[in-house]
């Protein structure tokens, strides 16, 4: 131990309540950085835990590959987990919808099937034998509904299946347009294996060599894109810039609260030792030592208190998240947030504290090492420089009432950089709590689904909408105040004009409902959003459909007899 070390250790010990003090300070600004950056990488992962259950736990799906190239994959020492499954054959639909491509007919096993179809279960169970199917929701008709039967073509045989169940096409990794039965794998042709790595992080790397070793193209791979995308691993540039950008506004805004506490005890702690530094610049301690002990005494206070903020911050989260998750349970919501303690949060905590805590420690040490030892045996520190405009009264100390006052105001002008500091901490205090507090208001309100919440119970159920009752009202119901009764289908658009996509999504209502409201009137229902401009840095409202369309749209109802049906819609 080294003499400067040995007189600092020394100095902390003789001051136990300001070494308390200031490194209380400290661990509140490491508590802070602590918890915004595990918070941060816990919501991240807690998103795509909740969106990697759609498909099983399974990221990506690689299909159309050989017996041998799907065994190799699953023995990869990168991927973690992993099913095979085989399409044996096809369902054509063309005797309902004309020019339909026909359906490939996949065979899973049941431990596949598990993985990846139960959590898309729509309507009916999971096949159980080689005599029946389940279809993806969009095959689904009054022809082809969960009980009846579907004629198909498995391994160049003609068989008849039994249709026990819908999935949802458009959640998991499985074909949209698909039917999936049981049994055994049959040759060697036509595999496809769904699997995940170990760790999610570089996932496009990882999957681009993989599929580079095995010849795999973009057109036989799926993912789990949305799950990707919430756990970081986004294809989008802009959306990984964004998340960076908003870590380094977190941690900028945390810098500077940080930054004036950290400040604040150091220097406090300097202006206490001012004798002290000026007999060691009278035994000959050079003004680069006396910094150095500064930077030295700040560093030693900075290793406690980084321990005690991860201590804190880690405490602090597994409580709210505990909270939040009792909360979201209470709601009916199937969210959860799960802490996740991984290395990179806490070492960039580490490095910014003592980054913080450096820069901090500089002007305190630099006042310090210009102690003379003259002033050092006065007991006084180095004076402070005061300009013509601090020693004026000032506007508002002219209306003042007391004399107390009006000296305490000016003394207030005289501080200098203090009260630069104090203002600053008290303004960034206030900012981090807002931010907090909308943060945890947003988190209480977070859903993962699209509908709306403004009804209490919402109640779905599967079938057609011919057989649907919308001349019921909920409201005869006793304890129902409001409600209603209303039908979603997708239909196709025939030279579809510009801004709309080639299928719209058509929600049904009651004839009441359509008279009433909508005055018998078809009609679009478009939504808006803010959007920020990349030329002009300007925040924008973008419309999902043009918000002032009048004109004809062609529907095309692909489930019907009635090919094409021409309506006026109004916007």
């Amino acid at each position: 131990m080294g003499t400067m070390t040995h007189l600092v250790w020394r100095q902390l010990i003789k001051e136990k309540a300001r070494t308390f003090t200031t490194i209380l300070a400290m661990a509140v600004a490491a508590t802070l950085t602590v918890a915004t950056l595990i918070g941060i990488n816990s919501a991240r992962h807690s998103m795509y835990q909740d969106n990697i259950q759609n498909t099983g736990g399974l990221q990506f799906v690689l299909s159309k590959v050989n017996q041998e190239t799907a065994l190799a994959i699953q023995k990869k020492a990168d991927i973690s987990e992993s099913v095979r499954y085989q399409q044996q054959g096809q369902i054509s639909f063309a005797d309902q919808v004309p020019n339909q491509p026909d359906s490939p007919l996949l065979m899973l096993p049941k431990p596949a099937l598990q993985r990846l179809i139960q959590p898309i279960l729509l309507e009916g169970r999971l096949p159980q034998n080689e005599q029946e199917v389940m279809l993806a929701q969009d095959l689904i008709s009054d022809v082809y509904a969960v009980g009846k039967t579907v004629a198909a073509q498995r391994n160049g045989q003609h068989v008849v299946l039994k249709i026990v169940g819908s999935y949802r096409g458009y959640a998991g990794l499985m074909a949209s347009d698909g039917a999936v039965t049981t049994g055994h794998f049959d040759g060697t042709k036509n595999y496809a294996v769904a699997a995940a790595f170990g760790n999610y992080g570089n996932f496009y790397a990882k999957l681009k060599k993989l599929t580079a070793q095995y010849h795999v193209g973009s057109d036989q791979q799926r993912m789990n894109e949305l799950a990707l995308e919430r756990a970081g691993e986004s294809r989008d540039v802009k959306v990984r810039a964004m998340f960076v950008l908003l870590v380094i506004v977190v941690l900028s805004v945390i810098g500077l609260v940080s930054l004036a506490l950290i400040y604040t005890g150091i220097n406090l702690s300097v202006q206490a030792q001012t004798q002290r530094y000026g007999l060691l610049r009278s035994i000959g301690a050079t003004p680069r030592q006396i910094r150095q002990s500064v930077y030295l005494q700040a560093l030693t206070l900075a290793l406690p208190a980084i321990l005690l903020g991860l201590l804190a911050g880690i405490g602090g989260l597994s409580l709210a998240f505990h909270e939040l998750n009792r909360i979201f349970k209470a709601s009916g919501n199937t969210f959860q947030l799960l802490l996740t303690i991984s290395w990179w949060p806490i070492l960039v905590s580490g490095f910014f504290m003592l980054l913080v805590t450096l820069l901090a420690a500089r002007r305190p040490a630099k006042r310090a090492a210009q102690v003379s030892p003259i002033a050092a045996v006065r007991a006084q520190s180095a004076s402070r420089k005061v300009s013509q405009r601090m020693l004026r009264q000032g506007m508002l100390g002219r209306f003042l009432p007391t004399p107390i006052a009006k000296l305490a105001y000016k003394h207030y002008r005289r501080l200098g950089w203090s009260k630069v500091t104090m203002m600053t901490t008290l303004a960034l205090s206030l900012m981090i709590f807002i931010g907090f507090t909308s943060f945890f208001r947003g988190m209480l309100t977070f859903s993962d689904e699209t509908i709306s919440r403004q009804a209490d119970v919402t109640i779905t159920k599967t079938q057609s909408l011919a057989s649907a009752n919308f001349s019921f009202n909920p409201r005869r119901l006793p304890g129902v105040k409001r409600g209603t009764v209303t039908g979603t289908t997708q239909v196709g658009l025939k030279n579809a004009p510009q801004a709309f996509h080639d299928r719209l999504n058509v929600i049904v209502v009651s004839d009441q409902t359509f008279g009433t409201v909508f005055k018998d009137q078809p009609t679009i229902i478009t939504g808006s959003r803010l959007v920020t401009n990349s030329k002009t840095g300007k925040r924008q409202q973008q419309w999902d459909t043009p918000k002032d369309f009048a004109g004809t749209l062609e529907l095309a109802n692909e489930q019907s007899s009635q090919k094409t049906l021409t309506q006026p819609m109004k916007v």
